[in-house]
């Protein structure tokens, strides 16, 4: 009896019973796969960092130094067990060509030649092996392997006058400092005999002093004691905790991204069971009545609903699980090209099982909650009615008698979901859910490409940036390009910036603030989350994450030495920056040659200059300065993510209209089961098959409208904190997002509203042919 039930189901229900294996086999695909991107994304950075021997504390420097005095920290210092200092030639863009194309002058990366490291932070090949190029050859970063679409046996051209250096690429290099985009440094592996040739040529030379630290030392501690060692600090430094965030940080959005779509699509799964279920009931109830009537109990006749979905359930989660090891690929293969493979583990299939357990968990609990509704249904109403419903027919909310004839199916259907809108409701939820689901990822990939991302990054927009690193006579440099900038007919508008670090004193402890930028903010001004930009000398601005760091606010003073004597400066404004860690500040503060990391210029053109030319100008008058467009330094720095990105807005555009159909499909499915007797009336009285389609059509399209407007709200709030949440790390916790009005206000509704209609013709293809039967007119 129980296999003649489940065939004669499946037979009646295929596309219904298929739809919803469908969805939960997704849902289960998707849990099982973010939670694989989860776990590789890990394990590929900690086995990255393990093979690598990466150095806990860096801390970069250009200039001379005492290496003695490094050396005898480090003996002296317990926290210390290896230390190195790594030399790092910079080479300009504008002197690199790959495989003999243009130098990319445009380019943000900055490239640093180095020698393979001999103690610890080795740089890896494809095979994460130590790689040791021969003269004449160089590894070359991941990065422009993507970018350039190189191969091994390309050449790299270095070009400085008349000085010409050509090597073989024979490696690409995994780099456990500077792997990902969003770092702008990157480092190229040559040998010892061509580093000297080419620091002899080219290039100016910058350290990184790395250490690595015994095990259960706090960084944060050891940060404050190398400080206040007065040891060499005039860049940037950084610590190993950092370095697996931004290399986590691309995937991990993605991971983000796909663990809310699979969320979506669980609930969106769960309500199709919902409506399946009780629409089954519906058409049912006599069978279940005379169950009943035979004095079969209600948990056995759950039973027999439980099995079939115990089935599909089962089958569908299980071969959602499998598709997700191939499909998975898709997702990790920047994570394996980056990072390396990661080896296969009991974790890295016991939590994807998991997950796909916890799926099916969750569907056989939802089964059992709905199916409770047989204890409601009574054998003898059941088998007197035929179904769950009374069968009679009431004169209710918005009576037709007393309103014109026009526009007639339009107002019953109107009326229909004025009258009972609390059985739309669940309709209307799903709608909302699906204009979530399409909006926000759409809204995320707007956001990121917007020219007015770079404020997220502590900078101003501005149509170009010049950025001059720290060299032998580059204050002179300096100076002349301000001067050039001030006699240029084509810039309209200009701004000089002048980043520096200066001792911060804190409870009689000395340590080192630093990216403190100074010059005029009143120029290419930020948004601040808190406060303003600091106007005097006795105000800083602090960026999200260094207010966290030093717990300050807006109001509370800091202690800097500046010039050598202390100076409280009140914090005036909290910004979000997602450069150098997130941990930089702004004042207007006098500053020394010698305290400076870098020098930076934003400046507008006037209307009709062409910025990719003068970019390139510019890069060969103001060499080795770093000239870029914005709009080219998000797409650098970025680049990586807005192409995942992409992927997962198709992939959530493609569920959401899946989504719709299949909802709406099952709802009116149960609603054309419990409005039969209706139906039989208003095909009595001359309504024909169009018109109920009709009706159907609007009822539908009415609710999609609500589903729409509180949809597209919560995309616009909710789903902004929830990027917010995803960026706070990097130090941007309140994103704003950038719309599209055409796409979200208007393709998007029409994408919807498109397919519930032809959903709902094809839905309401047969209820012109109902029969009048069992009618109770009141």
């Amino acid at each position: 009896m129980t296999g003649r039930i489940i065939r004669k189901d499946l037979a009646r229900n295929k596309i219904v019973t298929l739809t919803l294996f469908c969805f939960i086999l997704i849902a289960s695909l998707l849990v099982s796969g973010a939670v694989r991107i989860v776990t590789e994304m890990t394990g590929a950075v900690d086995a990255l960092f393990s093979q690598a021997a990466a150095p806990d504390f860096i801390q970069m420097h250009t200039g001379d130094f005492d290496q003695g005095a490094i050396d005898r920290f480090a003996e002296q210092t317990s926290m210390v067990t290896s230390q190195q200092t790594v030399e790092m030639l910079n080479i300009d863009n504008a002197n690199l060509a790959f495989a003999g194309r243009q130098p990319a002058t445009n380019s943000v990366m900055e490239n640093g030649f180095v020698r393979q490291n001999e103690e610890f932070d080795f740089l890896l090949d494809l095979d994460n092996q130590v790689v040791r190029p021969k003269d004449g050859e160089i590894a070359v970063p991941i990065y422009y392997l993507q970018r350039d679409d190189l191969a091994i046996g390309d050449t790299l051209e270095v070009v400085d006058g008349q000085y010409r250096k050509e090597f073989r690429i024979i490696a690409f290099v995994r780099d456990a400092q500077m792997n990902p985009s969003l770092i702008s440094s990157k480092r190229f592996v040559v040998s010892e005999a061509d580093f000297t040739e080419l620091r002899a040529h080219t290039g100016s030379e910058e350290y990184l002093i790395e250490f690595q630290l015994a095990e259960g030392v706090d960084v944060g501690e050891f940060e404050r004691v190398y400080q206040s060692a007065g040891l060499p600090q005039k860049d940037t430094a950084i610590t190993a905790g950092l370095l697996k965030l931004m290399n986590a940080l691309t995937d991990g959005l993605v991971a983000a991204l796909v663990i809310l779509v699979s969320l979506l699509i669980i609930t969106v799964a769960l309500l199709c069971l919902r409506l399946t279920l009780l629409a089954n009931m519906e058409e049912d109830t006599r069978e279940i009545g005379v169950m009943k009537a035979i004095g079969i109990k209600s948990k056995d006749i759950r039973g027999l609903y439980l099995l079939k979905y115990r089935v599909m359930a089962g089958l569908a989660c299980l071969l959602g699980f499998v598709l997700s090891l191939p499909l998975g690929k898709v997702f990790t293969a920047n994570i394996t090209l980056y990072m390396g493979k990661v080896e296969v583990s009991p974790l890295t299939i016991i939590l994807p099982v998991l997950g796909t357990v916890a799926v099916y968990g969750i569907v056989m609990m939802f089964c059992r909650l709905v199916l409770r509704r047989f204890r409601r249904i009574s054998a003898v109403e059941a088998l007197r009615a035929g179904g769950s419903a009374s069968g009679k027919l009431r004169a209710g909310f918005w009576p037709l008698y007393k309103r014109p004839m026009r526009w007639l199916n339009l107002r019953l259907g109107a009326r229909e979901v004025l009258r009972s809108f609390g059985s739309y409701g669940l309709l209307c939820f799903v709608f909302i859910l699906c204009v979530f689901l399409f909006i926000v990822p759409i809204n995320l990939l707007t956001t990121v490409q917007a020219p007015n991302f770079i404020n997220y990054m502590g900078m101003g927009q501005s149509d170009v940036q010049i950025d001059l690193r720290r060299t032998e006579g580059v204050e002179q440099r300096y100076t002349e390009m301000l001067k050039a900038l001030s006699s240029d007919e084509d810039v309209e508008h200009f701004a000089p910036y002048v980043t520096a670090a200066y001792p911060l004193v804190t409870d009689g402890e000395t340590s080192t603030l630093r990216n403190v930028q100074i010059g005029d903010f009143s120029q290419y001004a930020i948004d601040y989350l808190d406060g303003k930009a600091p106007q005097t000398e006795n105000e800083i601005a602090l960026s999200q994450l260094n207010a966290q760091d030093l717990e300050v606010a807006v109001g509370d003073s800091l202690t800097l030495l500046v010039e050598d004597r202390p100076r409280t400066l009140t914090v005036s404004g909290i910004y979000q920056d997602l450069t150098n860690g997130g941990r930089t500040a702004k004042a207007s503060l006098p500053w020394r040659a010698e305290d400076v990391q870098w020098y930076l210029v934003y400046l507008d053109l006037n209307e009709g200059i062409d910025r990719t030319e003068k970019v390139a100008e510019y890069a060969e008058v103001f060499a080795p300065a770093k000239v870029t467009h914005i709009d080219s330094y998000i797409a650098q720095t970025f680049g990586s993510t807005i192409s995942q990105l992409r992927m997962v807005v198709v992939l959530a555009a493609l569920l959401s209209a899946a989504v719709a159909v299949l909802i709406t499909a099952l709802f009116l499915r149960m609603l054309t089961a419990k409005e039969a007797h209706e139906l039989s009336i208003l095909t009595f009285l001359g309504f024909q098959r169009k018109d109920l389609a009709r009706q159907y059509v609007f009822r539908t399209l009415l609710v999609l409208v609500v589903g729409v407007v509180i949809g597209t709200l919560a995309a616009a709030t909710l789903g902004q904190n929830l990027a917010g949440f995803m960026f706070a790390s990097m130090g941007a916790s309140r994103i704003r997002f950038v719309v599209q009005p055409v796409v979200v206000y208007l393709l998007c509704p029409l994408i919807l509203a498109g397919v519930v209609a032809l959903t709902t013709l094809a839905s309401t293809r047969t209820t012109g042919r109902i029969k009048i039967q069992n009618l109770v007119i009141e």
